[in-house]
């Protein structure tokens, strides 16, 4: 077992504050991977992600004047002004590292080692070096500047990478220190006499000189370029592997376990008498007894040759696909939503909430910018770990913006997320919606000024509210009132759209009090939205007992197409005015029906049972112009779901099996609301749900009102399973 994967496993058993000993350990080990591999190659990337992502969480439990703090701070400072210089990675990698090192090489003599304070402070002077020559970058800033004079802050930055780097060329003891940190020196004197000479009366006179000045710079460009970036040959062969400082922490002041005994991090770290060796010995790699494991380094090329040096950004795709492998159990193609929904259902938090807070947290800080989904992520991450450890402690302001503890910084980053995230998929309000809910206070009122989407999407197919799914199935979102409020309650809305996720549950409310549509999610009701509603009457088909085993069918068929639809299309063993057998073929090409009333057999799989045995799946079709189906009083879903997929705009059915007699009563009403009343179908069905329970007999024909009565005791509340699906 490697080093990385031991401390990994010790890890998975700590929390909080005891987890920072082994993140730091962790991160050496990372860091004797990156360099292994290659400072600045693309290999060696994920060591240094993994390196920041792990002191970034340590960092995090360690308080001002800890004995671990300076020498934490110095290697994440180092780490990420190594990532922004050798692999272009975010300027808020460097602007992050700048004050760490500047807090570490202020801390009292002593604290870090000769050879890890000349590293901190030539890493830095670098930072200042590149932060001040930004400006060479823009025509319009250097324009600018060479007529009115370059910015003060450019210039006080110039100032401190010269102070800097003079400090390190003084006090180093590797002579290769002292070269790199002196090239670097030159180049920002003489970057240092071009900044100052702009604005100034005599530049023009200056031009030549100025001209020299920059080639003699662009030169000490390359020749740094060419031996590496910046630091990068000498950093290779300084590591932080010397944990003489971790070794000898005192016990009483840090809450974890410490180290037994002298170690060094990593089966190759090199001997600290490799450090103390003389310089022509130093520019030897360490013996490494697995090295044939590692990618091997290419040969530097000669300085003659100048190769354009290849850069790479930071490897947020990377950071990305860890921590959603993380959360979702391993399995790469969940829904990370999903597997977050199932996190806040939870009743305990998951043993590496830790490792999910720093995971989230450093996608967030190294992404440029961070995307919705990001934000989302960390205000799970933190949430969870406020329910584990209470709110009154956390990363506050460092990785939620906020402070007040995790709590508060995980409903302010779940702010930052929701519209960006919302309107890129409308199917994770609910989890949004949820981890509002279980936020502080104001947090869900919040949340319901950045769903406008939400509200738009309603009100383009006519609802006035929605009851959300799981995991927030106990809300509903008044669009009309902009609020949330409990979905058992009375809707006061006069149109309510429900979110079932394909389950068809009873509803919470009576239908006397709203028109009810059932939808299987918000994307489902955006599709349905975009599509174009036809009349009833436009183009009726009717598909009956094309088996003959369905006669009834056949007489209810006739006495709705005499009564609604004389001009309509009848298919099966119908008993007048039949269109054709109702072969797979000819069902087929009647599906751009505006209505289409199917009275014949429905598999449980959703396949229609039509003439000479033949089934039509209706996962294989298409309806461009479908507009409703009806139909008959069994197997309602999975069928109703797939007649909106394949193009119709809704669905007309029953949640549970009805007797035959009182469904083709409520067929004849339906056919009244929908073809002489010219309701919508969910209003229709709302109308027909009403009169169901108190028939008006004499409104009906003699056969439909016998049939009824006959029934009406058996039935009892067959009417509440009279449903429709659809926009």
């Amino acid at each position: 077992m490697d080093d990385i994967t031991r401390l990994e496993a010790e890890l998975a058993g700590l929390t909080g504050s005891a987890r920072a000993q082994t993140l730091i350990q962790l991160g050496q080990a990372q860091w004797l991977g990156y360099w292994r591999t290659g400072i600045g190659s693309q290999v060696g990337l994920p060591y240094l992600n993994q390196t920041i992502l792990r002191l970034d969480e340590a960092l995090g439990y360690l308080e001002p004047g800890d004995s671990l703090r300076v020498h934490t701070i110095s290697m994440l400072g180092v780490s990420r002004c190594v990532r922004h210089s050798g692999h272009k990675g975010p300027v808020s990698d460097r602007e992050a590292g700048i004050p760490l090192l500047e807090e570490a090489l202020a801390a009292p003599p002593g604290n870090l080692s000769q050879p890890t304070t000349g590293l901190a402070r030539a890493t830095l002077g670098e930072a200042y070096l590149r932060r001040s020559m930004e400006i060479l970058q823009s025509p319009d800033a250097l324009l600018a500047a060479m007529t009115r004079g370059a910015p003060a802050g450019v210039v006080a930055d110039m100032e401190l990478a010269i102070k800097t780097l003079r400090q390190v060329t003084a006090e180093a003891t590797a002579p290769q220190m002292a070269q790199i940190a002196g090239k670097m020196l030159r180049m920002a004197e003489t970057m240092h006499t071009i900044l100052t000479a702009f604005g100034s009366p005599q530049l023009s006179t200056q031009i030549d000189v100025m001209m020299r000045s920059m080639a003699e710079m662009q030169q000490m460009v390359r020749e740094i370029e060419t031996d590496g970036f910046g630091l990068g040959s000498y950093i290779t062969n300084m590591s932080f592997t010397d944990t003489e400082w971790t070794q000898h922490a005192d016990h009483m002041d840090y809450p974890g376990v410490m180290f037994q005994e002298p170690e060094v991090v990593g089966d190759a770290a090199p001997e600290p008498e490799r450090r103390k060796a003389e310089p022509e010995e130093r520019t030897e790699q360490p013996e490494q007894p697995e090295r044939s494991a590692q990618p091997e380094r290419p040969e530097r090329p000669e300085r003659s040759a100048q190769p354009e040096r290849t850069r790479f950004g930071a490897d947020v795709d990377t950071m990305r696909a860890d921590l959603r492998t993380l959360i979702a159990s391993g399995n790469d193609g969940r829904d990370v939503f999903a597997a977050a929904a199932d996190l806040l259902r939870a009743t305990e938090p998951p043993s590496w909430i830790d490792e999910f807070v720093a995971s989230a947290a450093g996608v967030v800080h190294t992404a440029e910018p961070p995307s919705g989904t990001d934000h989302f992520l960390l205000a799970v991450a933190l949430h969870l770990r406020s329910r584990r450890d209470g709110d009154d402690d956390g990363w506050g302001e460092d990785v939620g913006g906020t402070t007040g503890g995790d709590a508060q910084a995980a409903a302010a980053s779940l702010l930052t997320a929701a519209e960006t995230v919302a309107s890129e998929d409308l199917d994770v309000v609910p989890t949004l919606v949820r981890l509002a809910e279980l936020s502080p206070d104001g947090t869900l009122k919040a949340l319901g000024t950045r769903l406008g989407r939400l509200t738009t999407l309603l009100q383009s197919v006519g609802a006035e509210a929605v009851n959300l799914p799981e995991p927030a199935d106990s809300l509903r979102w008044n669009a009309v009132e902009g609020r949330f409020e409990p979905a058992g309650e009375p809707c006061e809305a006069r149109t309510l759209v429900v979110v079932d996720g394909g389950s068809l549950p009873e509803p919470k409310v009576s239908e006397d009090e709203a028109t009810v549509s059932y939808v299987a999610s918000l994307s489902q009701l955006r599709t349905l939205s975009q599509r174009k509603v036809r009349p009833i009457a436009e183009e009726p088909v009717f598909v009956a007992n094309p088996r003959g085993d369905r006669m009834p069918a056949a007489v209810e068929t006739m006495l709705l197409r005499r009564s609604f639809y004389p001009h309509s299309v009848g298919l099966g063993g119908l008993i007048e005015a039949a269109d054709g057998a109702g072969t797979a073929k000819e069902v087929r090409a009647r599906l751009e029906a505006s209505v289409l009333h199917l009275a014949c057999g429905v598999t449980e799989a959703g396949a229609l049972e039509l003439a000479d045995s033949a089934e039509l799946d209706l996962t294989e079709v298409e309806a461009k112009r479908g507009g409703v189906v009806i139909l008959p009083p069994e197997h309602f879903q999975p069928l109703a779901d797939i007649l909106l997929t394949a193009g119709f705009t809704g669905v007309i059915g029953w949640r549970r099996p009805v007797s035959e007699d009182f469904a083709a009563v409520a067929y004849f009403l339906l056919h009244t609301e929908l073809a002489d009343v010219g309701r919508a179908p969910a209003a229709a069905v709302r109308a027909v749900r009403k009169q169901l329970r108190e028939p008006d007999l004499d409104a009906l024909p003699p056969l439909l009102a016998s049939r009824f009565e006959a029934r009406a005791d058996a039935d009892g509340e067959q009417w509440s399973a009279l449903v429709y699906r659809g926009r």
